[in-house]
Order: structure tokens, then C-alpha cells, then sequence
């Protein structure tokens, strides 16, 4: 790859893909439609599926050897199943303000400092909303709560932790499927909506319901007794071990995590077969994702996500069913940034300002060449990555001299545990790349701080900060 192809592919990723937009009409034609009887626009229906942490080589639709995704294996069929998909942002809030705003964080201020969805992006829901339709989402995060900035555009907004009579993770799972499949049923073959479902499972603890708690017994040749340990490296998390006791090795807790994924397996499984049965599904495009992957025991990091830019917490499942999609599997590069275009791509609504992602409907539909070369993403902790099918460079410390970079042959090195050094010239173009696009997230960054001055966070209820004590995002909640 030459350093020009690379910094081409970084621009792309960038958002130098804009608007599908229509094309400008002449004063006759603009004249004569004034006139005519105004055409009634069809809106599809657009929904949104993400399942909390889920590893995409943890399911059976990905090739896992376990049945964790029997159902969605079905729905495949007859889906676009994208190989080489990753998240911008392995932790949840971050993640999620890409998501909803297809902005990297230089353009969308996010930051550890800044953790919210700020009032000056557009976002999916406010822009499909302006196009007439009628938004909900039923979540079960609250990284993702209304004070955060991420119900903007929502008609209907559930936080299902919010809501007491839910005592447990199962029953917000259970009560996101009802709630979703009565709004399905009420809008019937009715004009299109968006609707955004947020399923935590399979986040930890991992504590799947019977009978997804015993569905996976086998232990692993190279299973081990971990150690209970404060944080998430070297050994179990000692929440994690208190919150499953008696489960003091590594094939207890991947057994418990792929009994959550096929638990929540059935309950995708529920809503698609609620959009199929009113024939609202051939009319819908329907992307099924995840916000970040997680880390087990790779790198000797535990039941977590976020600290690192491998590939256990970066892949992603990212497959999309319905209208536009055909069945095919693709190893075109995709990014959680490319959710926002496709979506409203499917809906046939014009993008705002500022994407940095593109829309995949053409390779769902079988397209297979891409002018895409490399994927960028960053972290909480403020390392910086870009990377292809088989090389990757990781900045664990931007901007230092010297600067702490580390690069991977995945080919060689799947794994990516044996760092390269004699690859100078490969590495050069993943070097300029990479310098590129901070170099285009500070100057991004320079504008959005002026919003930004001052700002404090917005404050927790207490129902937030619990259940982000439960997921191991916060120590105490005063």
C-alpha cells in the first residue's frame, strides 16, 4: 500500500463521502412540480438493534462452534453479514455518540472530559425525525440515559433501568422485546419509523437465565483458575466475582458469557419474527450491531473492554437484514461510524455535515469492490489505531517523543501479541496515516472546544449511577 492510497482511504474514512442527495432541478422542472399534485414520500422502516459487548467470534453466524446464535444464523440466510466490521470506540458512551451521530470525536466533542452526546451534532434520530418519522428507542444501558443527550429526537424514550418495577437484568431484556414488539404491532404496515433497541446482554457479570446458564458446560484444554483481583487485569474482577460465586475458572465465565448471547439470541429472534409476521420486514432495513466486543483474558484482560485497541474488544457483529440486503457475506471494512449513513441512506434522507463514515447499503446488496483501505478508532484512555484486514498500528501515547507505537502482522500474528519491528516500510504508511488523522482530530478538536469551555458533566440520577456500579463502570454512588 503506498502512503497515497492510505492517506486517500483515510480521507474516506473521514467523511469525504457526503450527502446521497438529489440533483438540483432546472426552473422548468422546478416549475412544473410546484404545480403538480404533491407525491406522498414512502418512508421504510429503520430500526436499529445493538447487543451490549458482543464478540462476533462468539457466534455461531460468525462460524463459533457453539450454537450461541442459532436463530440469527437463520435470519442470515437471507442477510448481509459484514466480516470485518470494528467499533470506533470500544466503550459503550463513546461508542454510541459515533453511532448516533456518524461524528469521530474531534467532530463531535466527545471525551473523556466531555462523556456526552453534545447538543450540537445532529443525530440519527433528530434527522429522520425532521423527515417525518416517528422515533423510539427501549434501551438498557445508562451510558446511553435521556441526561447524557441521547434522547434527543426520541419521541419515546424507555430507560428500562430507570424503572423499579424491572428487579433485574432479565427482566429489562424481556420488557425491551415486549415493548418492541407492541410498537410494531401498533404501527402495523403504516408509514415508516425508527425504532432503536439497546440490549445489555451479554455485559458483565455474565448471569444468563436458566436454561442459558447450563447450555455450555464444556471446559477448554487451556482453562485455568483465575485469580481475584482489583481492576481487570491478571484475574477475575473481584465484582465480578462476588456478583458469580463459586465460578473460579476461565471457562465459567466464557461459558456464562456465550449463555447470555444465546439468550439474547431469542430475543432478537422475537422482534424479527414480529416485523415478519404484520409484513412490515421486507418493507424495513434492519441493522443488527454492537457497540464494542470484550476482552476475555486476551492479554491477560478480564470481562472488560476499552483499555486496548485488539481485536476482542475492537471487532463487532454488524449485519443487516431486510430491504437492501441481500445474502451475502462480505469482508469489506466497516465501522460503527458507517450505522448513521446506512441507515439514513435506507431511508432515503439527505446526510447531515461531518460524517466520517459511508454508507454500506451498496455492499449489502453485493457490491464487493471498496475504495476503503483502513479503519481508525480510538479510546477512553487515548490511544489511537488505524488498520486493514491484516496490519495494524496502535499509538498508546499520541503526540509523545518518542512516540509509543506498536504494529501487527495479524496474517502472521492473529493474536497480536508479537509487535513488529522490520517491517519499516509497511509501517511508514500506517505511520502517516495515522499522523494524518490526528493531525485532522486536533484542528477538528480546536472548533469544538470553544463549545465546550466551562461545560461540567450532567449530574446522575441515582437509578444511573447503580446500574453503572453494577456493570463495573463506577466504585460508589454517593
Amino acid at each position: 500500500m503506498t502512503r497515497a492510497h492510505l492517506l486517500t482511504a483515510v480521507f474516506l474514512a473521514l467523511g469525504a463521502l457526503g450527502c446521497p442527495g438529489k440533483p438540483a432541478l432546472s426552473s422548468k422542472a422546478s416549475a412544473a412540480s410546484s404545480s403538480a399534485t404533491p407525491v406522498a414520500k414512502e418512508r421504510p422502516v429503520i430500526i436499529l438493534i445493538t447487543i451490549d459487548t458482543l464478540r462476533p467470534d462468539h457466534m455461531s453466524v460468525y462460524g463459533y462452534a457453539r450454537a450461541t446464535t442459532p436463530r440469527l444464523k437463520g435470519w442470515a440466510k437471507m442477510a448481509a453479514v459484514f466480516q470485518e466490521a470494528y467499533t470506533y470506540w470500544p466503550k459503550t458512551r463513546g461508542s454510541f455518540v459515533a453511532i448516533m451521530t456518524g461524528r469521530t470525536a474531534g467532530e463531535s466533542g466527545y471525551s473523556p472530559k466531555h462523556p456526552e452526546l453534545h447538543a450540537f451534532n445532529p443525530t440519527l434520530a433528530e434527522t429522520l425525525q425532521r423527515d417525518g418519522y416517528d422515533t423510539a428507542a427501549f434501551v438498557d444501558n445508562a451510558n446511553v440515559s435521556s441526561s447524557l443527550g441521547f434522547s434527543r429526537g426520541f419521541k419515546t424514550y424507555a430507560q428500562m433501568w430507570a424503572d423499579p418495577s424491572l428487579l433485574d437484568e432479565v427482566a429489562r431484556t424481556e420488557e425491551i422485546t415486549k415493548r418492541a414488539i407492541e410498537y410494531v404491532r401498533a404501527k402495523g404496515r403504516r408509514d415508516g419509523y425508527f425504532l432503536w433497541l439497546h440490549y445489555v446482554n451479554p455485559h458483565a457479570p455474565y448471569t444468563p437465565p436458566r436454561p442459558f446458564d447450563r447450555a455450555f458446560p464444556t471446559r477448554e484444554r487451556s482453562d485455568r483458575t483465575l485469580k481475584v483481583v482489583d481492576g481487570f487485569f491478571g484475574g477475575v474482577s473481584r465484582p465480578w466475582a462476588e456478583a458469580m460465586p463459586g465460578r473460579t475458572r476461565l471457562s465459567d465465565f466464557v461459558n456464562a458469557y456465550d449463555g447470555e448471547i444465546a439468550y439474547v439470541d431469542t430475543q432478537v429472534d422475537e422482534v424479527l419474527r414480529a416485523l415478519d409476521a404484520n409484513g412490515s420486514l421486507s418493507r424495513s432495513t434492519v441493522i443488527i450491531s454492537s457497540d464494542h466486543g470484550e476482552s476475555l483474558g486476551e492479554h491477560d484482560y478480564y470481562f472488560d473492554h476499552g483499555a486496548n485497541l485488539f481485536d476482542p474488544v475492537q471487532r463487532i457483529p454488524f449485519i443487516v437484514v431486510g430491504r437492501g440486503a441481500t445474502a451475502v457475506r462480505s469482508d469489506v471494512l466497516v465501522s460503527t461510524l458507517d450505522i448513521m449513513p446506512t441507515l439514513l441512506d435506507a431511508a432515503r434522507v439527505s446526510f447531515p455535515s461531518g460524517l466520517a463514515g459511508r454508507s454500506v447499503l451498496p455492499f449489502a446488496a453485493g457490491r464487493k469492490d471498496s475504495t476503503r483501505d483502513t479503519l481508525v478508532g480510538e479510546n477512553d484512555r487515548g490511544h489511537q489505531g488505524i488498520w486493514n484486514r491484516r496490519y495494524k498500528l496502535i499509538d498508546t501515547n499520541p503526540g509523545a517523543i518518542p512516540s509509543v507505537r506498536e504494529f501487527y502482522d495479524r496474517a502472521q500474528d492473529p493474536r497480536e501479541i508479537r509487535p513488529r519491528s522490520d517491517l519499516n516500510e509497511v509501517m511508514k504508511a500506517y505511520t502517516a496515516g495515522l499522523d494524518e488523522y490526528r493531525d485532522i482530530e486536533l484542528r477538528s478538536g480546536l472548533r469544538t472546544r470553544l463549545q465546550l469551555e466551562g461545560k461540567a458533566s450532567p449530574p446522575q440520577s441515582r437509578a444511573e449511577c447503580e446500574q453503572l456500579k453494577a456493570m463495573g463502570y463506577v466504585a460508589e454512588c454517593r
